[in-house]
């Protein structure tokens, strides 16, 4: 299952700085799986080649090195599922996708930046809060209307 966090559990090894957990990964010589296709797919509209090159949506052949940080961000949550994965500085498009792709791992999230739905009506298996989502809508409700309503009585 996928756990969403707004703070830091403490309990986890907190991934910061996705880019350097990247080329980790990638000096380690980790090799790119189907996950990792859907989740260049879903977030750079691109093709991997191999794991060293992906087709961009121009057309053009360029390093894994090229993704955006968000992109690593999401490939690194689906290789270390052990760690928590900090994503804050990463786009909507690329927390949709973990989401909807990323079947196990650990990510921290601001709680006032949203996600979309990206599955097409597949499931999903994320906890937050304690909360089991296996569905996006619900998750999604759960993020703009439940979060939007705990925000404004705090305020």
């Amino acid at each position: 299952m996928l756990h969403i966090f707004f703070a830091d559990p403490e309990t986890l090894p907190v991934v910061s700085d996705v880019e350097m957990a990247f080329s980790m990964l990638s000096g380690q010589r980790v090799s790119l799986d189907d996950k990792d296709q859907k989740l260049v797919d879903l977030i750079e509209r691109a093709e991997l080649l191999d794991d060293h090159s992906f087709r961009d949506r121009f057309g053009f052949t360029l390093p894994v090195s090229a993704l955006s940080t968000g992109c690593k961000a999401a490939i690194v949550v689906n290789h270390m599922p052990d760690q928590l994965i900090d994503l804050r500085e990463a786009g909507k498009q690329s927390r949709s996708a973990i989401v909807a792709v990323c079947e196990e791992g650990n990510v921290l999230m601001d709680p006032d930046t949203g996600i979309e739905d990206c599955t097409n009506c597949c499931g999903i298996q994320v906890s937050v809060e304690g909360e089991t989502f296996t569905d996006m809508s619900d998750l999604l409700y759960y993020f703009e209307d439940v979060r939007a309503r705990e925000r404004e009585e705090y305020s």
